[in-house]
């Protein structure tokens, strides 16, 4: 058997995981990375795609929101820059499904009055 598990052994553990881990940087040029960045990484890239901290919180196993944004709570900061503009956009597509709303309505009583 190959790959993940070879026959005799009993699966992964710390040392192991980290030997593996180091060839397989170490191949692609990547020496010193190691899985913390790259957890880092994937929380920063949730967050600027718009994840919001619950979503972080699970995706990295914390047991509290509070320990997320105690550790990525910065990254929202950038948050506050573009609020204004997507809650504008926001309201604008609500003002736009509510005047559409209306014209259906008052359309179905014309309608009825017609009929």
């Amino acid at each position: 058997m190959t790959g993940i598990q070879s026959a005799g052994q009993r699966g992964w553990t710390r040392s192991r995981w980290r030997r593996i881990w180091s060839t397989a940087t170490a191949q692609a040029a990547l020496g010193g990375l190691d899985t913390y960045e790259l957890r880092h990484t994937a929380a920063s890239l949730a967050i600027h795609a718009g994840a919001n901290v619950k979503t972080v919180q699970r995706m990295l196993g914390h047991t509290s929101a509070a320990m997320t944004l105690d550790v990525y709570g910065h990254l929202w900061d950038e948050e506050l820059d573009t609020l204004p503009a997507s809650m504008d956009a926001h309201m604008k597509a609500e003002r736009e499904r509510f005047s559409e709303r209306r014209r259906k309505a008052a359309g179905q009583q014309s309608d009825s009055r017609a009929g």
